[in-house]
């Protein structure tokens, strides 16, 4: 009994470092959730801030003022993705996660106010429960808050 209570000690931070790997995804966090992605994607987001690719502050422009994203998951599986400006209807579309890799894919029917059918990767840097930041096709990189 003894010798399997010290190989225990020795087995088991190893098993729980490899079970948490998985919770290390995106580059700027979470470490550690709980929370699936869908539930912590789940809600209306806030832009509070946006970069151009070259790292200038762009979140005064007049296409980034007073964007909000719902981003939506039913019991049913189905994942719906708006964007409003100024309580105006954007875009909407469906969106999934890629299996492998870091990326949100979004498959617009209306985009910018224009009747679509378009694919787009967005690369997550961060998602957690009260935090969205994501670098779209551009390299802008949009920084969202729940509210």
């Amino acid at each position: 009994m003894k010798r399997f209570l010290n190989v225990a000690k020795i087995l088991l931070p190893f098993v729980a470092l490899i079970s948490f790997t998985g919770c290390f995804q995106y580059p700027e966090g979470p470490v550690f959730t709980v929370q699936t992605r869908d539930e912590r994607i789940t809600g209306s987001w806030r832009l509070t801030s946006a970069t151009d690719p070259f790292g200038a502050d762009v979140s005064g422009d007049a296409s980034f003022a007073n964007v909000t994203l719902t981003a939506l998951v039913s019991r049913s599986g189905d994942k719906s993705w708006t964007v409003f400006q100024n309580g105006n209807l954007l875009s909407l579309g469906t969106f999934l996660f890629a299996s492998h890799g870091d990326q949100v894919i979004v498959v617009y029917t209306l985009l910018n106010n224009v009747q679509t059918y378009t694919q787009e990767f967005y690369d997550i840097r961060k998602l957690t429960d009260k935090y969205f930041y994501y670098v779209d096709q551009n390299g802008y990189t949009l920084h969202y808050q729940k509210y």
